[in-house]
């Protein structure tokens, strides 16, 4: 009776986190108790341990639903928090791409997306053209040629854009030549530096080559088995016109199975032949 007043005035002391967490050492604050208050009746205690601590089915119930509600918050903290993350790389990709116009993403005519990298070079020849005539020469050129290569990337296939590179950089030359010499600036040379495609469509297209390759494989395996077999007909009816053809073939034939380490030589013959050995026996008796 004294353990149980000293455990459950012990208890009292401690919240149910620390009773859960901190057996041991409520124990030992109950062992020194008890060994304190016994003492005088000669009685010594050897050890105190809390075996089980047994919860109501109701707070049983209520715990579970506090910690998975504790764990539905913390997942949508972390969700937000990633949200704000990519909103953050997303600003700051769009930062790097105001301030670099050479690097751009494009939709091509076969509504492919494309990471299309150029550079353009330009002089200015009349400066209070290019301070009067527009505000920042300089951004203003760089977003121009921008436009003007994404508009020119979103009207060709994407098979077009990567063939005929030369041909995109003098068709956006020579709109810029055209557009820029109101702003006292002559654009020198234009030209794509990278095309860069996503993951996804490279692998995309690596499987389609891929089956492209294995296709053409099959065609020609098919057509070597045509002309192989065209090729043993005509072997075939120059045999049968003479009969001597024929046994030279098989000559030849037993002279290529039998090698230097052949000890047995198989001699084939054929239906008509042992037939007609039956039937000389015959006569002959």
């Amino acid at each position: 009776m004294l353990a149980i007043s000293i455990l459950r005035n012990r208890v009292g002391l401690h919240t149910l986190a620390d009773l859960l967490t901190i057996r041991e050492m409520i124990s030992q604050e109950v062992l020194m108790e008890i060994e304190k208050a016994a003492a005088e009746w000669g009685v010594h205690i050897e050890r105190v341990a809390i075996k089980n601590v047994v919860l109501p089915q109701e707070l049983q119930k209520a715990m579970a639903a506090e910690a998975e509600g504790k764990r539905l918050a913390k997942a949508k903290i972390i969700e937000a928090e990633g949200e704000i993350k990519t909103a953050e790389n997303l600003k700051e990709a769009s930062k790097i791409i105001m301030e670099n116009p050479q690097i751009m993403l494009c939709l091509t005519k076969d509504s492919l997306s494309v990471t299309v990298q150029a550079v353009i070079y330009y002089k200015v020849f009349d400066p209070l053209w290019a301070v009067i005539n527009v505000s920042n020469f300089k951004l203003s050129t760089q977003f121009l040629a921008a436009t003007i290569l994404r508009n020119t990337v979103s009207s060709r296939k994407l098979s077009q854009l990567l063939k005929n590179r030369s041909d995109v950089s003098d068709y956006v030359l020579q709109r810029m030549k055209r557009l820029t010499f109101e702003w006292g600036i002559s654009v020198i040379r234009t030209e794509i530096k990278d095309i860069s495609l996503p993951l996804q469509l490279q692998k995309a297209m690596a499987a389609e080559a891929e089956s492209s390759r294995l296709a053409n494989a099959k065609i020609i395996v098919a057509s070597s088995e045509i002309a192989s077999t065209k090729s043993l007909q005509q072997a075939t009816v120059m045999l049968m016109d003479n009969p001597w053809c024929m046994q030279l073939r098989y000559l030849q034939s037993l002279h290529m199975i039998a090698g230097p380490q052949t000890h047995t030589v198989v001699f084939p013959y054929s239906v008509d032949l042992i037939k007609k050995l039956f039937s000389d026996n015959d006569n002959n008796k």
